[in-house]
């Protein structure tokens, strides 16, 4: 069992248990916030993305962390695709969370405890455009490009684990 999730959030959300499918790109608007709760496990469609421009806390626990993975991986949350072994995980399945510039308008914006692994077809597992998200006590893994690909962006990245990304642990480009 899932829900599924797909377009614009335009008022302040929670995702709070259980395992979220990410059927179509998403967009947090400006001054809008999503918090996921720990243990929640957010499983992405082929190629989709969550483009975030609001506040974003996603704070889990050394027990509960919060996943970010590709649909076919049923080491999180389980056979969501119901498919037992007939499909596995790839590095690139899914694109990126992407935070831009207003993605931190209040200061909340969060990334602790959480797993992401298998995205990156675009840049990176996360993209930061002039945003600085800290990202702490978490594993970024499986792109098919970088772990973190910062534009402009320098965000305090602390504790974590980046390893078996096909490019840079963290690629940082400025156009300043």
């Amino acid at each position: 069992a899932y829900t599924t999730v797909s377009g614009t959030i335009s008022t302040d959300t929670t995702w709070a248990a259980g395992v979220y499918y990410v059927s179509g790109d998403i967009t947090l608007n400006s001054g809008i916030r999503l918090t996921i709760l720990p243990g929640v496990v957010v499983k992405f469609a082929s190629g989709k993305y969550l483009n975030i421009s609001g506040d974003f806390v996603a704070e889990g626990t050394v027990s509960e962390p919060i996943v970010f993975t590709a649909f076919t991986d049923d080491s999180y949350g389980g056979d969501t695709n119901g498919d037992a072994d007939a499909t596995t995980p790839v590095p690139g399945y899914w694109s990126r969370i992407q935070f831009n510039d207003s993605s931190d308008s209040n200061g909340l914006s969060n990334m602790e405890h959480v797993v992401v692994r298998y995205g990156g077809s675009y840049h990176g597992n996360i993209r930061m455009v002039n945003a600085n998200i800290p990202v702490s006590n978490s594993i970024i893994r499986d792109s098919s490009t970088n772990g973190i690909y910062l534009n402009t962006s320098s965000p305090v990245i602390e504790d974590s684990s980046i390893t078996d990304n096909a490019h840079q642990g963290i690629y940082s480009y400025s156009t300043n």
